[in-house]
């Protein structure tokens, strides 16, 4: 039998033991990303959850991996019927696991949310289950279902099984991309100690760059951040050739992924033709609620064997090369905060901050709407004073960062400019939920009351190294830019001066050059030579015909008027790209369509999973970016303004229906806030 590796760390501060213990704290509110969430970070939390209540698993290590699916219960503080696997698939698929046992293997990680009212009956499950991406890359799609799935089943249908899976090298799937956690040859030390060495070493290197700022925040800015990366990029080569033909960051790239969700669903069919699961199922807490849902509408023929997905930011990508590779294999795939795949594969990434000023603009409009609601806002005041404001703000920190002390830990901490613009940025992520906290700080700002922000400083202690309740999973991984690098067609080895060009043509569309420049530098110098893949697995080649792709069913895709990172014109680019493919634009700014609440994307996105709607695709005209027809949702909410279900009079059964959707959609608009998605967890511990 393969060992396993733990998923719970021992403390530091005590003596390191080699046997697994189980972990009594599960934190799987910590996620990489959803949505396009660029940036990489470590934020502590504390979450407490009840004493199990049954036998059932609560540690992915528990799961032998097989290479059929297997599904257990697992995780029932929770408070839901939930299931989890581990499928064994090869990390090179060039060297078949049944040719030798020898050849190296990667162990995916998926959690299961069945529909209501399934049965031990094997023909009672979905024929193809929903997939989830959250985005990142390097997001945690079992997390997303243990936590996020119920509500989510609310919007697309109580009776969807839902299955969330860890891509190559993410969180809970085996192994992990980790450049920092290297084994000591010398201590007899666990695998557990030297991945919370491993983590020891990172915060402190993290620490150190943050002094730096984004690039062009000082004249050697540029220089130092590039240096950063390149010494980064030597950690992850070094620790790749340790490995050598058995290291998974050769096998991260997208193409991969996209053939292991082949391998899931194969995987699905068998496990419903040959097995039901080994215990009832216990029905989720919604199952005997009365509701107007009913069964798929869907027949199984129509997607048996085939993908139905919804993939968030980057899991658009994800999705986009699943239906290039294997568009006969395409059943209902959403693909939500669309990602522009000619420019993502490229060494850096353009053309991404197209709209993100114009949702500056917004946030000014907003608050001089709201009046005394905005906290930045002041009797009086024109859009045109806001904006001067907020500009004196920058132009303040600029000239003077702050100092002062966090109250909790104690530790010194600078507020500078790249702080701010870090913050301001990802405030653009979901506009509805975050401009109201952006007035505050900013308000906070301008008048000097800079310890009303000690809140928000979130510097960790170390007490962190001591509790140790930290599963191994959580530890951040280096999974996100190794993906990104992987997935580049050709390698960065820029120069600064050809790098300063890059920056230039940046800040001449937005004022945040200076961000994702930052956040887009990485790969430069990233040298780890990926494996041989067949030429069909490379993007480009797949798109670069004049007929656009024919799927076995249209793509759905997903864009927002305004979105900070994935333009509405990446959605209808590539929506050309698929044959019939169908797109919705929300009326609305933020990334990803969950940032603002509409009920005309809700239904539309259920009318498409269940009953096989496909909005017409757009027509499109030269000349103007926005110059076309397509489909339009009107958003039902906006910042100062959000939905509340409390004031929504409900005097029909199709109008309670309609609640329960805007209320779930809010819920996970919160629980991506809450757990991180959009980064507001830790907007000051910025990995520079």
């Amino acid at each position: 039998m393969e060992k396993q590796p733990a998923t719970r760390l021992p403390g530091p501060c005590g003596h390191a033991k080699g046997t697994r213990t189980h972990p009594r704290v599960f934190l799987a509110l910590l996620l990489s990303a959803l949505c396009f969430v660029y940036w990489s970070k470590f934020s502590p939390m504390s979450i407490v959850v009840p004493e199990p209540q049954t036998t059932a698993l609560r540690d992915f290590a528990d799961i032998i991996p097989t290479e059929k699916l297997e599904w257990h219960p697992c995780f029932p503080e929770y408070g839901r019927t939930l299931y989890c696997a581990r499928l064994t698939v090869p990390m090179d698929y060039d060297r078949p696991l049944n040719e030798s046992s020898e050849h190296p293997k990667v162990h995916i990680a998926l959690t299961m949310l069945p529909g209501r009212n399934r049965t031990l009956s094997k023909s009672n499950f979905s024929p193809s289950p929903l997939l989830v991406n959250p985005g990142g890359p390097g997001g945690s799609g079992t997390s997303m279902v243990l936590v996020g799935g119920e509500i989510m089943q609310r919007v697309v249908g109580l009776d969807q099984d839902i299955v969330g899976f860890d891509p190559r090298g993410v969180a809970f799937t085996a192994p992990r991309a980790d450049c920092w956690s290297q084994a000591s040859s010398t201590d007899g030390s666990s695998e557990d100690a030297d991945a919370l060495r491993g983590l020891f070493r990172r915060l402190a290197w993290n620490d150190i760059g943050k002094g730096i700022g984004l690039v062009h925040s000082s004249g050697a800015a540029m220089r130092l951040v590039d240096a950063r990366h390149k010494a980064t990029a030597r950690l992850c080569a070094e620790t790749d050739s340790a490995l050598s033909s058995g290291s998974i960051f050769r096998y991260l790239s997208t193409p991969y992924v996209a053939r292991d969700m082949v391998s899931i669903i194969d995987a699905w069919d068998d496990w419903r033709d040959s097995s039901a699961l080994t215990s009832e199922i216990d029905n989720s807490p919604h199952a005997k609620e009365g509701t107007a849902d009913t069964l798929d509408q869907t027949s199984d023929d129509d997607i048996r064997g085939k993908l139905t997905y919804w993939g968030f930011s980057y899991g658009t990508f994800l999705g986009a090369t699943f239906a290039s590779m294997f568009p006969d294999r395409v059943g209902r795939v959403i693909l939500d905060g669309v990602v522009d795949a000619f420019q993502y594969v490229t060494p850096i990434w353009r053309d991404s901050l197209h709209d993100t000023d114009k949702i500056v603009d917004q946030f000014f409009q907003h608050c001089h709407g709201a009046g005394k609601a905005c906290a930045f806002y002041r009797d009086g005041d024109e859009i045109s004073d806001i904006q001067e404001r907020y500009n004196t703000v920058l132009e303040n920190l600029q000239d003077q960062p702050l100092s002062l002390l966090d109250p909790t830990s104690h530790v010194p901490v600078t507020i500078t400019i790249s702080d701010i613009k870090s913050f301001i940025f990802m405030t653009l992520y979901a506009p509805v939920g975050t401009f109201p906290t952006l007035a505050d700080i900013l308000s906070h700002l301008y008048e000097n009351d800079v310890y009303k922000l000690t809140p928000l400083l979130l510097t960790p202690g170390m007490q962190i190294f001591c509790n140790a309740e930290i599963p191994a999973a959580f530890i951040p991984s280096d999974a996100q830019y190794s993906i990104i690098c992987g997935d580049k067609v050709d390698r960065a080895n820029y120069t600064i001066p050809e790098l300063e060009s890059y920056y230039q043509q940046f800040a001449n569309r937005s004022t945040f050059a200076d961000v994702w420049m930052t956040n887009v530098m990485p790969c430069n110098g990233w040298d780890i030579e990926g494996g041989k893949t067949p030429d069909n697995w490379k993007w480009p080649s797949l798109t670069h015909s004049k007929a656009p792709i024919r799927t076995s069913f249209p793509i759905l895709f997903l864009s927002n008027t305004y979105d900070p990172v994935t333009p509405l014109l990446a959605g209808l680019k590539m929506s050309t790209q698929f044959q019939d493919s169908g797109l919705i634009e929300q009326q609305s700014s933020g990334h990803c369509t969950l940032a603002a609440a509409s009920l005309c994307t809700m239904k539309a996105i259920r009318a498409y999973l269940r009953e096989g709607i496909v909005p017409p695709p757009p027509k499109m005209k030269f000349g103007d970016d926005r110059n076309g027809e397509w489909t339009v949702c009107p958003a039902d909410e906006q910042p100062w303004k959000p939905f509340i279900g409390d004031e929504m009079q409900v005097t029909s059964v199709e109008e309670k229906e309609e609640k329960d959707m805007l209320e779930s959609w809010k819920g996970l608009q919160d629980y991506m806030q809450t757990s991180g998605f959009w980064g507001m967890k830790s907007h000051f511990a910025q990995n520079n």
